[in-house]
C-alpha cells in the first residue's frame, strides 16, 4: 500500500502544450503588389478605367502611382494602401483601400476618396488604447492630424546608394541640399569613391555633386548625411518666375514639332482651359500611352 502511494505521489504532472503556428505577417512588397493586381483587373474588366464608387464619387479612374511610404499591415489577411489616382478631367485623387486575404489573392473591402488635388476629405487619428485607427471629418482636425508642422522643424537626412558593376569610365551628377529663407542645411558627412568636385549652377545657383568614377569603384557606396533645421513657410512674397528659364526646352524635354502636335492631340477641347488643366489632361494622355 506504502509502495502504491509513492509511486503515485512521485508521478510529475503532465502538460500538453498545443503548438500555435506563427501567422506570416505580408510584407510590404506583397501589399503593393496585391493593390496593383487588384486595380489592373477592375482596369481592364471596366475597358481601360478604374472604377472608383462611394457615398460622394462615381468616377473612372487610371493609376498614377501607390503611395509605398503609406502601405500598411494591420493585422492577420488585413492591410491599408493608398493610392494616387487620376480622373477624365484630369484631377488627381489620393484612394484609400482596405484589404483583405493572403498575397496573391487580397480582394478590396473598403474603398473611400481621401483627398482632391491634394486637399483632404478627412484626417485619420490613432487610438491610444487599442492602437487602431480611425476617420477624423476635416472640421475636428487640427494641423498635426493634417501633417502641418507648426513653427520649426528639425531633422537628419540620409542620403546613399550603391555603384553599379561598372565596365568602363563612368559619370555621376547628385545635386546637393542648398539653404534657403525657410530652411537651413547643413552636410554632416560625406563619403565619395573616385574624384569629385562641386560645380555651381548658373541658372538657379544650385550646387551639383559630380564624381568621375571607374570599374574599381563597382558596388562602393554614395553616402551624404544632412541635418536640417526647417521654418514653418507661410505666404510670402516670391520672386517673379521668368518664362523664359522654365518653359525652355532641354535635351530630355523638347518642344515643337511632333511634340506639340501630340500635346494639342491631348487636349482637344482642353485647349481653352487653364494651364493646371492642360498639364493634367497631357498627364492622362502619358498614362495611356506608357499602359499600352
Amino acid at each position: 500500500m506504502s509502495t502504491g502511494l509513492l509511486l503515485l505521489a512521485c508521478q510529475a504532472e503532465t502538460k500538453v502544450e498545443e503548438k500555435v503556428a506563427p501567422v506570416k505577417k505580408v510584407a510590404i512588397a506583397e501589399i503593393e503588389e496585391g493593390i496593383k493586381d487588384f486595380i489592373a483587373q477592375k482596369t481592364e474588366e471596366n475597358g481601360g478605367f478604374f472604377p472608383v464608387k462611394d457615398e460622394n464619387h462615381d468616377l473612372k479612374m487610371k493609376l498614377v502611382r501607390v503611395h509605398t511610404e503609406y502601405l500598411s499591415n494591420l493585422g492577420p489577411k488585413r492591410h491599408f494602401a493608398c493610392v494616387d489616382l487620376v480622373d477624365e478631367s484630369g484631377e488627381v485623387y489620393d484612394v484609400d483601400f482596405f484589404m483583405e486575404g493572403e498575397p496573391g489573392a487580397m480582394t478590396v473591402t473598403e474603398t473611400t476618396v481621401h483627398k482632391l488635388n491634394g486637399k483632404p476629405f478627412y484626417s485619420w487619428k490613432q487610438n491610444k488604447e487599442d492602437k487602431t485607427w480611425y476617420r477624423v471629418p476635416l472640421e475636428q482636425s487640427n494641423n498635426s492630424l493634417l501633417g502641418v508642422v507648426e513653427g520649426r522643424d528639425s531633422f537628419e537626412f540620409y542620403y546613399s546608394v550603391q555603384v553599379p558593376k561598372l565596365s568602363g569610365p563612368a559619370k555621376i551628377w547628385i545635386p546637393l541640399a542648398e539653404s534657403d529663407d525657410f530652411q537651413q542645411v547643413e552636410i554632416r558627412s560625406i563619403d565619395l569613391p573616385g574624384s569629385h568636385q562641386n560645380l555651381k549652377e548658373k541658372v538657379n545657383g544650385n550646387t551639383i555633386l559630380f564624381m568621375d568614377l571607374g570599374p574599381e569603384d563597382s558596388g562602393k557606396s554614395i553616402d551624404i548625411s544632412y541635418s536640417v533645421d526647417r521654418k514653418e513657410k507661410g505666404p510670402y512674397d516670391a520672386p517673379a518666375l521668368i518664362p523664359e528659364v522654365f518653359l525652355a526646352s532641354n535635351i530630355l524635354m523638347p518642344k515643337g514639332g511632333r511634340f506639340e502636335e501630340i500635346a494639342k492631340e491631348a487636349l482637344g477641347p482642353k485647349i481653352r482651359e487653364s494651364h493646371l488643366i492642360q498639364a493634367r489632361a497631357c498627364t492622362i494622355t502619358s498614362l495611356t500611352t506608357c499602359a499600352t
